[in-house]
């Protein structure tokens, strides 16, 4: 197989180093990807305790699979790919509830927030994203992963796909459902707010 991604040729090169048994390779392999394992499993468990136990379950699977790992993709891909698999049994064998109602309806549009120039603005930003970061660990786990992903951490939908294992039209409707939802859970809270 033909690596054409200088990037993905770095992983892979990393990747084997590690497989060779360089310990320091892996422990770069960790270093490059914790923040990421450790949001896919704070996403989908949302217990400290057990979002850290995934977290090394997740790095243990990446060790004991990575020979499976052939540069297709960025490293980090691959390694999103099997923290969501880990997180997803961990989060089912919890029973966790993973569907997304449908019959949300919108209520509440969305505005870009202001530029943030003065104390007060930046103030009622910061306020409004902590609002808006509260309502999304609202949501159950698998909508809440791929609204995270996809604004929190600035992934596009094809990589959050890659990740996921599953096809872009399923992120992209994951994302529509999830923001309805959002805007039902955020029109609440402006409701609930209003009556004080």
């Amino acid at each position: 197989m033909e690596v054409n991604n200088p990037a993905w040729l770095n992983d892979l090169k990393l990747a084997q180093r590690a497989l060779a048994g360089n310990a320091q390779a892996f422990a770069e392999i960790v270093k490059n990807h914790q923040r990421l394992v450790w949001h896919m499993a704070w996403r989908m468990l949302q217990q400290r305790q057990e979002a850290e136990d995934c977290s090394q379950e997740i790095f243990l699977r990446v060790h004991q699979s990575l020979k499976q790992y052939r540069g297709e993709s960025a490293l980090g891909t691959w390694i999103g790919r099997v923290a969501f698999s880990v997180a997803l049994r961990m989060a089912q064998k919890r029973k966790l509830r993973l569907d997304i109602p449908s019959d949300v309806k919108p209520e509440l549009a969305f505005e870009h927030i202001g530029s943030g120039e003065d104390i007060q603005s930046a103030h009622a930003e910061s306020e409004q994203l902590q609002t808006l970061y509260a309502a999304i660990e609202q949501l159950p786990c698998l909508p809440r992963t791929v609204l995270s992903m996809h604004y929190r951490d600035d992934m596009s939908i094809s990589d959050i796909a890659l990740m996921l294992n599953c096809p872009e039209g399923t992120i992209k409707s994951h994302l529509n459902r999830g923001r309805n939802r959002l805007r039902a859970i955020l029109s609440h809270l402006e409701d609930s707010y209003a009556q004080l």
